[in-house]
C-alpha cells in the first residue's frame, strides 16, 4: 500500500529503521490526531521476518508520537484468519506486548462476518475514533499539538 496516495501499489523503500521511506515522508508532528487501524488476525505476526520487523517498526513509531493512536481490531471470521486473542501474545514481537509498548493495553474491538454483528463492530471503531478525538480538543477547543 503506497501510503502517500493511497493506491494499492507497494514499493519496498525501506530506510535503516526498517520502516517504509513513505511512511517517513509524512509530517513527523501531526497537527491533529492520527490513528492506525491495526487488524489482527493469524497472519498479523506471522509474516516473513521483514514484514513483522516492518510491523514493529510502525508500531514503535505510532506508540512514541502522542498524536498516533492504535486501534485494534480483531478479526472473529475463521475463514479470515480469526483466532484467539491468546495468539498474538505468542506471535507479537515481546518487545511489543510489554512496557513501554503495551500493544495489547486496550481492548481489541472484535470484528464480526454476520452483517447485523458487523455493523456493531465498525460502529464501535466508529465511536473509539470519536471518543480519542474528543480527548484530544482542549478547553478552548483546538486540538493538541
Amino acid at each position: 500500500l503506497d501510503i502517500k496516495d493511497g493506491s494499492d501499489s507497494y514499493e519496498d523503500d525501506e530506510n535503516d529503521d526498517g520502516i517504509d521511506d513513505d511512511l517517513l515522508s509524512q509530517p513527523k508532528i501531526f497537527d491533529r490526531p492520527t490513528f492506525l487501524l491495526l487488524y489482527l488476525n493469524d497472519d498479523t505476526f506471522g509474516s516473513s521476518d521483514a514484514q513483522q520487523n516492518e510491523l514493529t517498526a510502525i508500531i514503535e513509531y505510532c506508540t512514541d508520537n502522542p498524536n498516533i493512536s492504535i486501534i485494534l481490531v480483531h478479526e472473529q471470521d475463521i475463514s479470515k484468519g480469526g483466532c484467539k486473542f491468546d495468539v498474538f501474545f505468542k506471535d507479537a514481537p515481546q518487545k511489543l506486548i510489554g512496557r513501554p509498548y503495551n500493544l495489547f493495553q486496550d481492548i481489541a474491538i472484535p470484528l464480526y462476518s454476520m452483517e447485523e454483528y458487523r455493523r456493531v463492530s465498525l460502529n464501535l471503531i466508529l465511536k473509539k475514533i470519536n471518543e480519542i478525538m474528543k480527548d484530544s480538543i482542549t478547553e478552548v477547543g483546538t486540538i493538541r499539538s
